[in-house]
Parts: C-alpha cells; sequence; structure tokens
C-alpha cells in the first residue's frame, strides 16, 4: 500500500516517521546543531560532475563554495586575481525554486555567452540557460526537459547543438536526437538535425555533441544508456557530407584528448581493454589511417564520465596528459606526441584527477581532490612541478595526525581487494575502534580518494573511515566490473562482508563498534548486507537507494538498471538471484538486524523514494523490538546537487544517529 503516493494514509505515515527520525537523532539538541553548522561551512560540491570551461585569459566554473546556499557559478582570471561570483540563482533567475545543475558549462567561442544548466528543487530534468557575460544578464533562450548532457558552440557563437534526451525518463514531447539552438530564438523553431529512430530510442540513447575547433564539422557521440557504450561519428551539419562513423554504436569506449595540425587525439578501448591513445587526420578519417601514439600499457586509461570531452585526459601544446588508475588511485604520465613517457605530474599522495584542461602554450588547469583536502584548482606549466592555486580550500581542522593508508585483504575465492584506512592511530589494534566502512561496486565506475563531508565528521568524532574498492566497480578494468554484474552481483556484497571480516580478524574493530554506509548502488550494496549478513554491522546508513529490484522493473529506464543486474522479466534465473537478495524481499521476522537508516530523495527518479519506504516498514514490521529502523527522506531533492541546507541537515542526521548505534563514537570535535 505504501506504493500508492496518493493515498492519504501514506502520507500521515511518512509525517510519522519523520517524527520519529527527528526525535532519535536530536534535531533538537545542541551537538546536532553544531554538526549541522559544521558542514554548512565545507565545500559541499559534486566533485563527479564539476564543470569548468575556459576561454581566453577566464576561467569559469560551477561550484558550491563554503557558506553557499547552492552551486553558483564563478569566474576568475588566470593571470591572478580571487574568484568573483558570475551567477547566483537566487537573484539572477527570477523563478523561484530552481539551481544551477553542475555538468553543463560551456562558452561561446566569442567569450560572450555562457550555456548552463538548471533544474527545479533538485530534479534530474535539466533546462539549459544562456547568460550574457557581457551585459551580466540572463537571456531569454531557453531549452527545456532535458537530461544534462553537453552543448557544443558552433565556432561563429550564433547558436549551440545539443542533444534532446528525454526517453529515460519516459518523457518525450518531441523526438530525441542532435538539435541546433539559434541564439534569440524560441525553443520550438530549435532544428533536429539527426532524429533518433524508435528503437535508438528505445535504447535510450544520448547524443553529445562536440565541435571540433577551427572548422565546421562536429564529433556526435552516441552514448546508450541501456548498453553503457557509445559510437562516434563526424558530421558536417552545414554541408550535405555524408556522415562518417568512425566507432559504430557500442563499439568501444572513447573520448576526446584534444586536436592539432589537423590531427584528432582519441582516448579509446577499441582493441586495447585498459585503453590506448589514437590520431585520427580529419581530413582522411579512414580506420586505415589512423595512428597509435601510446600503446596500452600495464595500467588502465582513467575513466570519466560519459561525454565528448575526456577532462582526465589532454593536449597541452607538444604534451599529452594521460590519467591512468593504479590501485583505486591516479597518477598522471606526460607524453610526446610519438607516445614517448617524458614526465610525470606530481600528486602528493593518493589523489584523485577531476580534470585536466590546457590554458595556453604549455600551460594547463589541474582540479584535483583526496581524502582530506577539497577539490582544488591549480594552474601547472609543462615546465616546472609548481602548483600556482587557483581555486584551493584549506579546512580548519588540525589533520596533520590524520593517516591514510592502503592495504589489501583477501575475498572469498582468494581475489585482493584494495582497501583505504582513514584515521588516527590506525596501527594501534589494543581495543576496537569505531569505524565507517564505505564501498560502491557497480556500473564500472571506480571509487577513488575524493573529498566527502562523511569522512572529516567521523574523524571528528573518533571514528576511522574505511573505503573498500569492491569488484562491480571499475577499478581494474572491465574484469573487476563483469566479475560481479548481473546473476554475480553477490560477488559484490560478498567482497564487501570480507572487509567486514578483515576489519576484525585484524583486530581494527569488531561488530559494535562497525557501520557501513553507500549511496545509490551503494545503497542497494549496504541494503543487501543488511539482510544478508545482520550479524556483521552495528549500524547501516543508505542514500539515495536501490532497495526493491523487483519493482525497479515497472518504471521508465529499468533496461539501463537491468544491464547492470540482469534482465528480471526475461532471464529466471537473474529472478532467482535477485529475489536472494534485493533488500525488501528478504527482511525476517526476529533476525538482530544492525540500527538502519534510510535517506532517500523525494524527486529522485533513478532511486523512487518508495523503495526506502517499504524497507523501513518491512524492518520496523518484522521486528517491532530490534534496533531502529529510520526513514530520513530529504524534500525538494533528486539523485544528487542537493542544497547546502538539506546535505547540512542529512549529515547531522547520519552522524547523530552513528553516535547512538556504534560503541565508543565520541562527540563531535572531542575526538
Amino acid at each position: 500500500w505504501l506504493e500508492d503516493a496518493t493515498n492519504p494514509a501514506v502520507e500521515d505515515w511518512l509525517v510519522q516517521q519523520h517524527q520519529l527520525c527527528e526525535d532519535y537523532v536530536g534535531r533538537d539538541k545542541a551537538e546536532w546543531q553544531t554538526v549541522r553548522d559544521y558542514v554548512k561551512k565545507l565545500p559541499l560540491y559534486e566533485t563527479d560532475y564539476f564543470a569548468l570551461a575556459i576561454a581566453g585569459d577566464r576561467c569559469v566554473y560551477a561550484m558550491q563554495a563554503p557558506g553557499d546556499e547552492q552551486v553558483n557559478i564563478y569566474m576568475l582570471t588566470l593571470a591572478g586575481g580571487e574568484p568573483r561570483l558570475l551567477i547566483d540563482p537566487k537573484t539572477d533567475i527570477v523563478e523561484t525554486g530552481w539551481r544551477i545543475q553542475e555538468g553543463c558549462l560551456e562558452i561561446s567561442p566569442c567569450g560572450r555567452y555562457l550555456a548552463f544548466a538548471t533544474n527545479h528543487n533538485g530534479s534530474d530534468i535539466s533546462d539549459f540557460r544562456i547568460f550574457d557575460m557581457q551585459e551580466k544578464q540572463l537571456l531569454d533562450d531557453r531549452i527545456s526537459g532535458l537530461v544534462s548532457a553537453p552543448v557544443s558552440w558552433k565556432a561563429d557563437s550564433s547558436g549551440f547543438y545539443y542533444g534532446a534526451f528525454r526517453s529515460l525518463l519516459g518523457e518525450s514531447p518531441t523526438a530525441d536526437g542532435l538539435y541546433f539552438h539559434t541564439l534569440g530564438r524560441d525553443e520550438t523553431k530549435d532544428v533536429c538535425l539527426l532524429e533518433l529512430t524508435e528503437a535508438e530510442q528505445a535504447d535510450y540513447l544520448a547524443i553529445m555533441p562536440w565541435v571540433i575547433p577551427g572548422g565546421d564539422k562536429i564529433l556526435v557521440m552516441r552514448y546508450s544508456y541501456r548498453h553503457l557504450a557509445a559510437g562516434l561519428w563526424l558530421m558536417s551539419p552545414d554541408h550535405d557530407d555524408p556522415v562518417q562513423v568512425l566507432f559504430e554504436d557500442y563499439e568501444a569506449d572513447f573520448s576526446v584528448v584534444g586536436v592539432s595540425g589537423g590531427q584528432l587525439y582519441l582516448s579509446t578501448t577499441w582493441d586495447a581493454e585498459k585503453g590506448r591513445i589514437l590520431s585520427i587526420p580529419l581530413a582522411a578519417p579512414a580506420r586505415e589511417n589512423w595512428r597509435e601514439i601510446i600503446a596500452p600499457q600495464a595500467l588502465s586509461i582513467a575513466k570519466s564520465f560519459p561525454g565528448v570531452l575526456d577532462n582526465r585526459c589532454c593536449l597541452c601544446g607538444d604534451r599529452l596528459l594521460v590519467t591512468y588508475m593504479c590501485d583505486a588511485k591516479h597518477r598522471v604520465v606526460i607524453f610526446d606526441l610519438e607516445g614517448q613517457e617524458v614526465g610525470e605530474v606530481p600528486l602528493g599522495g593518493p589523489a584523485t584527477v577531476i580534470g585536466l584542461r590546457p590554458c595556453s602554450g604549455s600551460q594547463y588547469i589541474l582540479s584535483i581532490t583526496s581524502f582530506l583536502e577539497p577539490l582544488s584548482l591549480f594552474q601547472m606549466d609543462m615546465g616546472n612541478e609548481e602548483k600556482k592555486p587557483l581555486v584551493n580550500f584549506k579546512l580548519q581542522d588540525d589533520l596533520k595526525d590524520i593517516e591514510v593508508q592502503q592495504v589489501f585483504y583477501q575475498a572469498d575465492d582468494g581475489q585482493k581487494i584494495p582497501l583505504y584506512l582513514i584515521g588516527r592511530d590506525i596501527d594501534d589494534r589494543c581495543e576496537p575502534k569505531p569505524v565507517l566502512l564505505y564501498g560502491y561496486g557497480g556500473f564500472d565506475q571506480a571509487i577513488t580518494p575524493v573529498f566527502n563531508p562523511d569522512v572529516i565528521l567521523w574523524l571528528n568524532m573518533g571514528g576511522t573511515y574505511a573505503l573498500a574498492n569492491i569488484r562491480g566497480g571499475g577499478e581494474y578494468g572491465k574484469d573487476w566490473h563483469e566479475a560481479a554484474r548481473g546473476i554475480k552481483r553477490n560477488v559484490s556484497f560478498n567482497d564487501f562482508r570480507a572487509a567486514a571480516d578483515y576489519l576484525t580478524s585484524e583486530g581494527i574493530t569488531d561488530r559494535d563498534h562497525l557501520a557501513i554506509r553507500g549511496l545509490s548502488n551503494g545503497g542497494l550494496l549496504v541494503g543487501a548486507s543488511v539482510v544478508l549478513y545482520p550479524e556483521k554491522w552495528a549500524a547501516a546508513i543508505a542514500e539515495v537507494p536501490l532497495l526493491d529490484l523487483i519493482q525497479m522493473v515497472q518504471h521508465a529506464g529499468a533496461e539501463v538498471l537491468c544491464k547492470e543486474y540482469g534482465d528480471l522479466t526475461h532471464d529466471p534465473d537473474v529472478l532467482d538471484t535477485v529475489l536472494k537478495y534485493s533488500p525488501v524481499q528478504n527482511v525476517r521476522n526476529d533476525v538482530d538486524y544492525p540500527a538502519v537508516m534510510t535517506v532517500p530523495a523525494r524527486e529522485a527518479h533513478t532511486a523512487p523514494p518508495v523503495q526506502s519506504w517499504k524497507f523501513i516498514a518491512a524492518l520496523q514490521n518484522h521486528n517491532p523490538q530490534g534496533r531502529p529502523a529510520l526513514l530520513n527522506m530529504v524534500s525538494g531533492e533528486g539523485h544528487t546537487n542537493w542544497s547546502t541546507d538539506n546535505m547540512a541537515t542529512a549529515m547531522a542526521d547520519e552522524m547523530m544517529f552513528l553516535r547512538r548505534t556504534v560503541i565508543d563514537v565520541k562527540p563531535f570535535g572531542k575526538a
């Protein structure tokens, strides 16, 4: 009955659950308020979707900096000076509830106009808008109701190309495909240059354009969210030249590194699982003219989120900067244009490269983050290793006694799994420590060292933070992902449980001191770990989680998830497997489950909040005298890009929940 959100009884139940959670975490207590106030002073931007654009000597970026209630757009001059606020949605967007969405930011070639994405109250659906940086005002241009994707300006700045992609959300008032928007015209006048067929829309095909500098040709990436793979076309929209297919649909992964001397440099897994760099002559792009510049190495080239421009590899002058994945952390190697290694960019410890962007000459911008350092921007020069800070947030905390270790533990089948440990006196095994264990393990996504508020908060409460790089992710390439995909999904759950076994066997922690946390697919990991191995954990937090994979197949975009978890509808073996771990279906009577808090977002399309409602209701129903099962729903938010207020409230709730459910957690700030 909880699936019927229009039922007044459901709303009454949600009100009761809200009050139950609020009372348990002590929102009226001073410590809760202290944690909330602390979080609001931290940088809270989404590093995975960080957007940056460069035009001449100006750099524009979208960020939720300390003190910002939501994402703003900033501008700085590369020659020097402090960043200044360019667009504040509270004052520059007249409609209420609209926010800037990270991940889409493009400056016109003339340097005057900025295209960016907005959403309403955290929705996953975007509207593209245009800001006149010369007149400092928002234009009337608006492309509405899209899933955010890159746009690319025409060389004469008269307009931009974009991909209309609505079918993933089950909404398609116009045909999905490649469009051109002329500046100053209504979106209904936009020209469709490439309309997708019904079969292509059924594959949830997103079109992502990139205009090749110095000409009228564009690259069109055709990314399928159903197949999690892409194709690449070269076309000339202003001419009748036939489309040239560089990569057939779903043939390989690839991303643009840069263009120089008529050569297009691509990073691709075509005939190279670990990735390589190719050069393609734009005047004669047939495959027989392709040349391998950098052959596959022992390490894999680090992947980025789907998009034509790969921020983690770039062409800077006569050098290629390539980011590699090395045991769940990044390494940046410098090559010349003949593929000879000539150096390395110093990163200073386990870190994640968010982006590499060329400026002028031998200069480039490095955006980087780590467990203890918020995402920062540095201006670099190929001639030296000096980092010139452009945006660099320093935490107020004294972290000099914090250690970051990486160890490897053994999974059930003998596979070595990387495990990060962050905390004080990690090697002191006299007494078990409070440990918060994080995992993801899905969708070929590698989880590397990034700054997250929960790490700093947990350290401030005397805890040790652990990150297990379990299979299902992309830390070691395709095989690492395939090892826990579909019918083999249990491998990721077992790897996560094996991390707990390692932590306890080494004397680092025990069941009463151990909590787990995960987001999205990681929320499924947490939910499955609760029902499969309840005896291993004291507490569990699942944020924007998938918890009911049976209900999942009823929603638009289910094929995308079935590609990862298996085809529940047509494969009985997959259905049988999923029925044994899907959290909602596996809650039982009289089991000593850990304390559980789910944190669903009301507007999340990809992880509907009703799944959390049903899971918490099942825990409460089957074990009314057990440890607490709390629903902490966040209203007015989607899957990502939360406001500072909601993020701070949720983090304070989670930390106070752990204070009450995990042994020896110290009051905040008393570690």
